[in-house]
């Protein structure tokens, strides 16, 4: 049963959100052997309409998209939706917009036409701004040199601050001990 609900969130996936389980039929045939009846209504695909971005500078209409993984007149994943989200916030993160947020409501990110054939998606952000180091500081230190930490942070004052480089960073002190 849990092999045919990841069915049914396949379908859904592809835009099928009605998709749903009618009927399982199982017929016993010879020794250690069954055969396996499934039904199945898809029911009508929903494509993506309209796609409405504001707030953003920072990025292109064409990056959003991309790092959402949409498309006018692609089939709607509402699973997909959600990961896009993640990945653009990430990405904001990332280049040094700590404040990014979403200002559109999330019951108004997706909105059905009445017959939920197409998913009108609208997002609204607020960039913040663009963070730059400040002072490194090193506190703390008991058996690490202060050269050998020192050595390893890639990050200078007066850039703009990078999540992958601050990730990097961490990983690096973390291995000294």
């Amino acid at each position: 049963d849990k092999g045919l609900q990841l069915a049914i969130e396949d379908l859904q996936s592809h835009g099928y959100l009605t998709a749903k389980l009618v009927a399982k039929n199982v017929f016993p045939r010879k020794p250690n052997r069954v055969d396996i009846i499934i039904q199945v209504i898809e029911g009508e695909q929903t494509l993506i309409g309209e796609i409405v971005l504001l707030g953003f500078q920072y990025i292109t209409r064409q990056q959003v998209l991309e790092l959402l993984k949409i498309e006018q007149g692609q089939p709607f994943n509402p699973f997909g939706i959600e990961d896009g989200m993640q990945r653009l916030q990430n990405h904001y993160f990332s280049d040094g917009y700590l404040e990014f947020h979403l200002i559109t409501p999330e019951e108004k990110i997706i909105e059905f036409t009445e017959n939920n054939r197409t998913a009108k998606i609208q997002l609204e952000v607020q960039e913040g701004h663009r963070v730059k180091v400040g002072e490194i500081k090193i506190h703390g230190l008991e058996r690490t040199s202060r050269v050998v930490v020192e050595r390893e942070i890639k990050i200078k004052k007066g850039e703009w601050w990078s999540g992958s480089k601050t990730q990097d960073l961490e990983t690096k002190l973390r291995r000294l001990g």
